[in-house]
């Protein structure tokens, strides 16, 4: 529940506020894994990282609409996120 909504939420938010606001990528969908694993715990936090990483990987990330990287800078950031959304 929690994790889905709010990882969704916070993929939606990094989408509409991208023109503006690119750097905010990664920092949003942190945000949702926090909630997610505070109301949750471990298991929600999971669920959450696994559905920002995925949100953000098909919304944001070259090629959009598929979860794939491109540029090795990208997946570096796609680790570094996960990394820290499991810490």
């Amino acid at each position: 529940g929690v994790a889905v909504v709010a990882a969704a939420a916070a993929v939606a938010l990094t989408a509409a506020l991208h023109p503006v606001v690119p750097q905010l990528t990664w920092l949003l969908v942190l945000g949702a894994v926090s909630v997610a694993a505070w109301f949750g715990g471990l298991a929600s936090g999971l669920v959450a990282t696994a559905v920002g990483a995925a949100g953000v990987l098909w919304f944001r990330i070259p090629p959009e609409g598929a979860l794939a990287v491109e540029r090795p800078a990208d997946l570096l950031w796609l680790a570094s996120f996960v990394l820290v959304a499991t810490l």
